[in-house]
């Protein structure tokens, strides 16, 4: 059971990996420059992770606009 949830998080890992160097092939340096500032600019704790609050709340400030804990999820 607990080779299978070490496998399980090692593929987690590797999915993530795998689709943030997509990602980042997919966008341009400006595009990821702002993406970036506003990323850090959600990122309210500084952990380099957006909880919930942190997306609604920076949605909210920066889009002005409402996000459901349904869209978030």
């Amino acid at each position: 059971m607990l080779t299978h949830l070490k496998d399980f998080r090692a593929n987690e890992i590797l999915k993530q990996a795998a689709l943030g160097y997509m990602a980042s092939q997919l966008v341009s340096k400006q595009e990821k420059e702002k993406l970036a500032t506003m990323f850090k600019n959600f990122d309210k704790n500084g952990d380099g992770r957006l909880d919930k609050k942190e997306i609604q709340e920076g949605y909210k400030k920066f889009h002005h606009r409402l996000v459901s804990d349904d869209e978030v999820n």
